[in-house]
């Protein structure tokens, strides 16, 4: 079921299918491997707000609870460290 969803359904509106039982899964130790590394989980999305390149070249993951479409007015509260400061900032 896991390997049809990620194959046909590798959106990032398939993940509302998992917020219940995600940590279920995690309990009978199936592998999620495949679901964490496809597109459910991830969403990428270019927005003005948002620096389309830095200074620092690490890749950096991070949580958001809030509302995906408020989600590109928080640049600055999801990467609040000096290290994330945008390059005209400086």
């Amino acid at each position: 079921m896991l390997d049809y969803i990620i194959r046909f359904q590798n959106t990032f509106t398939s993940s509302f299918l998992f917020l219940k039982n995600f940590t279920y899964m995690m309990e009978k130790n199936i592998d999620l491997t495949k679901l964490l590394s496809s597109e459910i989980f991830e969403i990428r999305f270019d927005f003005d707000q948002w620096p389309s390149n830095h200074t620092d070249e690490g890749t950096y993951i991070r949580p958001y609870n809030g509302s995906l479409f408020n989600m590109r007015h928080c640049y600055k509260e999801i990467f609040h460290e000096k290290r994330f400061d945008l390059i005209d900032e400086e």
